[in-house]
């Protein structure tokens, strides 16, 4: 049996978008800061955020403003996907 060598947790490097032209955008900035992890089940998650998000007003996250929870909810992301690995690539999915 192969083992996939993607199996594991990894440091996010860089977030970027590339557009149907090539051109590539940071929707997180060019530091964004997070983590992937994929199991040996094939499931995969990305946790990312700005690195340079506002802190909340209060030390108690339940009293934050509408706005600061708005903000703190575009300057970050978490998605669930699948990784189907073959002998040529690793295709990975976002649900």
């Amino acid at each position: 049996m192969q083992t996939n060598p993607f199996v594991g947790a990894w440091r996010l490097v860089s977030l970027e978008t590339v557009d149907a032209d090539g051109r590539a955008t940071y929707p997180l900035g060019r530091d964004a800061v997070g983590s992937l992890t994929y199991t040996t089940a094939g499931a995969m998650c990305l946790a990312v955020k700005r690195a340079q998000r506002p802190a909340f007003a209060s030390d108690d996250r339940f009293a934050a403003t509408a706005e600061e929870l708005g903000d703190a909810g575009l300057g970050s992301w978490r998605m669930p996907g699948a990784m189907r690995p073959t002998r040529r690539r690793c295709v990975i999915t976002s649900r």
